[in-house]
């Protein structure tokens, strides 16, 4: 359990208030919706804090984009939003109906400048996607089915070393950890540091 919430609170220090943007489900939503957007996904950092559990485990990025797409106003509506408990709704849903109407009237959001793409990073992404695609020609599947994009992105930024911070990976549930945890891991630690060629 020590371990667990370790891994909880180093995944909170490196909390991007920014990190809105890079979720993939976002990229159809218009500009209040993503005001909205923001304002929830500062709420479930403080949620998940509050809880001691990763920010995925509390409110799923799918969930997120639902609620800042439909924009409910009453506590009826949030029952209509997928990934949504009675228990989270009855806990916290005056919270998160107060996040609706603050990015309601928050200013719009600027997208921040993009840095220059971490090489690591890539080589990392690169190595998993290949990965992920020859195990989905192997099973006859779609890649996704396999692990979806956000768990690579998410490990390719954050790369796990043990199985205990790979239950920490957005989208890497129990089955997916326990069926290609270890090739993943293998995958990870293959990848040689990549110079930086763009100086």
């Amino acid at each position: 359990i020590f371990e667990q919430l370790t891994n909880v609170q180093q995944s909170q220090a490196q909390f991007d208030p920014n990190g809105f943007w890079s979720i993939g489900y976002a990229r159809d939503l218009t500009p209040r919706q993503m005001a909205i957007l923001r304002e929830l996904y500062l709420l479930r950092d403080q949620l998940a804090q509050a809880y001691d559990l990763p920010p995925f485990k509390v409110l799923s990025n799918e969930t997120l984009v639902q609620l800042a797409q439909k924009a409910p106003n009453r506590p009826s509506q949030l029952s209509a939003v997928s990934g949504l408990s009675d228990w989270l709704i009855a806990e916290n849903g005056k919270a998160i109906l107060e996040a609706i109407a603050a990015g309601q009237r928050a200013d719009l959001p600027q997208r921040p400048e993009q840095a220059p793409q971490d090489m690591n990073v890539l080589a990392r992404y690169n190595a998993l996607r290949e990965w992920r695609k020859k195990r989905a020609m192997t099973r006859g599947v779609e890649s996704d089915v396999i692990v979806p994009r956000e768990a690579l992105r998410a490990m390719a930024e954050n790369p796990p070393r043990s199985f205990e911070e790979l239950a920490n990976v957005p989208g890497l549930g129990a089955w997916r950890r326990a069926q290609y945890g270890a090739e993943i891991l293998e995958v990870l630690a293959s990848v040689p540091p990549q110079e930086d060629r763009s100086a």
